[in-house]
């Protein structure tokens, strides 16, 4: 069994509610990828620079809402 107990899910951010969200990561050209906080993913979707990848469980129910808006 893999332990995941040492992993923080990105949607335990109370100031920027992303249910379901595991992760989230930005790549730009010539740049390893970065991690994205909450906070910083409608303004990564909305740079020209790159690509966003967003890592959503969508067994949580809430999630479905929160990918439609986002």
């Amino acid at each position: 069994m893999n332990d995941a107990s040492h992993l923080t899910l990105l949607a335990a951010d109370d100031q920027h509610h992303a249910p379901g969200l595991v992760w989230a990561y930005h790549a730009a050209p010539g740049k390893a990828p970065e991690p994205l906080a909450p906070r910083d993913i409608e303004a990564a979707l909305a740079s020209a620079d790159g690509w966003v990848w967003l890592h959503v469980d969508l067994v949580d129910r809430r999630a479905h809402s929160w990918v439609r808006r986002t």
